[in-house]
């Protein structure tokens, strides 16, 4: 057995509930993420097409608008995280916050 193993409690071979429990949180924090980034990528897909073609906007307007959309992602990201971490997740889902 690992040193890593035998550090971690709830991965030793005794602790089978715990184990379980281990897991089922890392799916869903696993699955939470890659939903985030599903839907981040299917954005990323739509948005060029919606605006070249439907809006009938150029090149260069498709560009500025995923341009914008990745600077709201960064403007905005570290301020939510950090509301989320001192205010709780609650918080940020609230109207009017």
């Amino acid at each position: 057995m690992s040193t890593l193993v035998k550090n971690i409690p709830a991965l030793e071979s005794g602790n089978t509930g715990q184990n379980n429990n281990i897991f089922s949180v890392l799916i869903t924090i696993f699955g939470m993420i890659f939903l985030e980034f599903l839907i981040m990528g299917i954005s990323l897909g739509v948005l060029p097409n919606y605006v070249h073609g439907s809006l009938g906007f150029n090149n260069l307007a498709v560009g500025v608008v995923i341009g914008l959309q990745y600077a709201a992602t960064l403007c905005t990201r570290h301020f939510a995280g950090k509301m989320a971490d001192s205010k709780g997740a609650d918080r940020r889902w609230s109207p009017g916050s």
